[in-house]
């Protein structure tokens, strides 16, 4: 296997999706109260914006010219209130690993990536929320250190 990681592009959008599309399917199936079946979650003009904004990074995981994983960055600053201490983190907001890929530690590779990104720009965290019914990725998340800092809660209604 030859992997790399490196900066998504907008020709990259066909290949992210239909890794976004394995990760929903995850989500529609254990919660169809909020998430629908859906092969193609993402827009190509939100796909663009993200790629153009300053304060977001797509990157790429792939295995030669194959595209195998993919995460979604954000990189923010706390709210400057009189609460809070100034810092900035970055929230990961997606990572996805394709199904034949999952067990190979490429996952955790991005995880050192960012990591290792993270510390480059002084910044203090990588955040995440992750769904309660996925064990796996809790499972993976705990391996790498991350703790939990707070929850979400839902009381549904209808």
């Amino acid at each position: 296997m030859q992997w790399r990681i490196r900066e998504a592009k907008p020709a990259d959008f066909d290949a992210i999706n239909e890794l976004a599309g394995q990760l929903y399917s995850i989500h529609s199936k254990n919660r169809p109260d909020i998430y629908r079946p859906c092969d193609n979650p993402l827009e190509y003009d939100y796909f663009v914006s993200l790629l153009d904004d300053d304060n977001v990074k797509v990157y790429i995981g792939e295995d030669g010219d194959r595209i195998i994983a993919y995460t979604i960055l954000l990189f923010t600053d706390a709210p400057k209130r009189a609460a809070y201490k100034e810092r900035s983190y970055i929230e990961l907001d997606h990572i996805c690993v394709s199904k034949e890929y999952r067990g190979k530690s490429i996952g955790s590779k991005f995880i050192d990536y960012i990591k290792e990104l993270a510390k480059s720009q002084q910044i203090s965290s990588i955040e995440l929320h992750v769904a309660e019914f996925n064990e796996d990725a809790i499972g993976f998340y705990d391996a790498k250190g991350f703790k939990p800092r707070s929850r979400t809660l839902e009381l549904p209604i209808v």
